[in-house]
């Protein structure tokens, strides 16, 4: 029984002696770890895109397809004669249509309030090739005579200067445009005159010239992601667009007189001014094309 109690108190001495050990243990081994400061740094996540730029200095072009509006060349007789003409062929109004691919190049200047989103207003000037040419002929027997008319009307150049005013959406530019245009157009009309005494010109006139007006109209744009732009352009300077435009260079009356040697002045009878066409330069267009920009911070 002695040895019994003997052996149980040495046991508990023993168990509370190793337990001892091990919390003196804990705190060297707990020494040996690591300190935080000296773990491996967290991969770093890229830095955020720039906002795109939409201000500063850009240049464009475009292409695209030009139709003329609804539009007339109307004539009126000076004389009770050339009206009776007039009313007889139904030369009053000769429908004008007309429609042509065009290009486009130019240039302005954009100021971006805000980075990123926000509203973006600028100026931009362009001149746009077109070759824009309506021709119309018609023919009729009047009076024992066969009678030919042949009307045109082309705008060779249309040129712009627009304000600007848009929206900028991030990376989407949605804006409205409008202001001056000009543009070199062409207005001529002559009546041939066929019968036993005499075949040839009648009468005629015609104008050349820039004429001035309107023009108004939208837009909207896309900056080119990284993977569209070349390599030797910055990325977030190049931008997608298709813009639609109305232009209005107003009415252009053009004075028909007597022509030819017969007809005209000095002739065996010369017929003076018969008549007034008068021709509106009218039309819409449509464009798509690149944008760039050198911009500084744009803002």
């Amino acid at each position: 029984m002695t040895l019994l109690v003997t052996s149980l108190h040495r046991s508990a001495r023993i168990g509370v002696l190793s337990t001892l050990g091990v919390l003196a243990l804990g705190p060297a081994h707990a020494a040996d770890l690591p300190l935080r400061s000296s773990l491996p740094p967290m991969e770093q996540l890229p830095p955020p895109a720039p906002p795109p730029v939409w201000g500063g200095f850009h240049v464009g072009l475009d292409a695209g397809y030009a139709r003329t509006g609804t539009q007339h060349l109307k004539t009126s007789g000076t004389t009770p004669q050339e009206q009776a003409l007039v009313d007889f062929g139904n030369l009053g109004a000769v429908a004008m249509h007309g429609s042509s691919f065009v290009l486009r190049g130019g240039l302005g200047y954009d100021v971006q309030f805000t980075p990123g989103s926000g509203f973006v207003v600028g100026v931009e000037a362009d001149a746009l090739y077109t070759n824009l040419q309506r021709v119309r002929t018609t023919g009729f027997n009047f009076g024992g005579s066969d009678i030919g008319l042949e009307a045109r009307q082309t705008l060779d150049f249309l040129g712009t200067v627009r304000g600007r005013l848009g929206y900028a959406f991030g990376p989407v530019l949605v804006y409205g445009t409008g202001g001056f245009a000009y543009g070199g157009i062409g207005v001529a009309a002559h009546t041939t005159l066929s019968n036993a005494q005499y075949t040839g010109l009648y009468d005629g006139g015609r104008y050349t010239g820039i004429d001035t007006g309107f023009v108004y109209g939208g837009g909207i744009e896309l900056m080119a992601p990284d993977g569209y732009t070349p390599a030797f352009l910055t990325p977030g300077r190049l931008s997608f667009k298709v813009e639609y435009l109305r232009y209005d260079l107003g009415k252009r009356n053009v004075e028909v007189g007597g022509i030819g040697p017969v007809f005209g002045p000095g002739g065996l009878t010369p017929t003076g001014h018969t008549a007034d066409s008068i021709a509106r330069t009218q039309g819409q267009l449509v464009t798509a094309g690149l944008a760039y920009r050198f911009a500084g911070l744009g803002y």
